[in-house]
């Protein structure tokens, strides 16, 4: 049986992608709502501070796909050097 670790990260990588769009869609209507809603008030610092975890997550899945993308690349001169791995 042969493992094919690259097309497992490529399977990663777009999951991560569409992770990362849903998330900046998401922070996108957050800002849409702190505009309208204004900063003032519970409501409108509870909105701020969703947003500065929306921001945060943002952040880390770009380190994820950064990662991810290292890994493929690792994987793709590996394989040029060592054909399929055998499992």
């Amino acid at each position: 049986m042969t493992i094919n670790p690259a097309g497992t990260i490529a399977i990663q990588l777009h999951q991560a992608r569409q992770r990362l769009a849903v998330s900046k869609a998401r922070a996108r209507r957050l800002a849409g709502l702190i505009e309208r809603v204004g900063a003032e008030g519970a409501q409108g610092r509870a909105l701020a501070d969703a947003f500065a975890i929306a921001e945060d997550l943002i952040a880390q899945q770009r380190d994820s796909i950064a990662a991810l993308e290292s890994c493929e690349k690792a994987l793709a001169a590996f394989g040029k050097a060592s054909g399929p791995l055998q499992a």
